[in-house]
């Protein structure tokens, strides 16, 4: 992972875990973390993932 990578996966890492966000507000702001990188392949494939899940995401 280049540099960029791995400051938007923190940055989505904190939107999803750290921040008292519902599911669909998370990946809202996901969305508008993505749009300010250039290398946001990662954040979309989380988005997805997140998207696609039958069973959702736990969190604590």
């Amino acid at each position: 992972f280049s540099q960029e990578q791995i400051k938007s996966l923190k940055d989505a890492y904190k939107i999803i875990f750290l921040r008292n966000l519902t599911i669909s507000d998370a990946v809202t702001q996901l969305k508008e973390t993505a749009s300010r990188y250039s290398e946001s392949s990662p954040i979309k494939e989380l988005i997805d993932f997140i998207l696609s899940s039958e069973r959702g995401i736990i969190r604590r």
